[in-house]
């Protein structure tokens, strides 16, 4: 099975059914990501430690039994524009040159 080619839904179920473990559709994208960098230059920042510590927190949650919404163990992208902790802010005109998200 090719996880790149199942829709975001349908990764979740297989994620909250235990048939396909978090890390490995973080393994999957990253790998995406990384081979297609070079060619479209579209990442600011891949964060694999963050991306592998959220897989394994919320691997545990699944294996416990919490509730896990639909896309709860999906890998995402998130625009640059965005702030996100523990990231560089996003490079914008004006932003302040000390600027660090809460």
């Amino acid at each position: 099975m090719d996880i790149l080619k199942l829709t975001a839904l349908e990764l979740g179920e297989k994620i909250r059914k235990k048939e396909i473990a978090v890390r490995e559709a973080v393994d999957a994208v990253l790998a995406r990501a990384e081979a297609a960098e070079p060619v479209i230059n579209s990442y600011v920042t891949l964060d694999r430690e963050g991306a592998y510590r959220q897989a394994e927190e919320i691997q545990r949650k699944i294996d416990s039994g919490e509730p896990a919404g639909p896309l709860a163990g999906v890998p995402a992208a998130v625009k640059d524009n965005m702030c996100i902790r523990g990231q560089p802010p996003p490079r914008r005109p004006g932003a302040p040159p000390n600027f660090k998200p809460a």
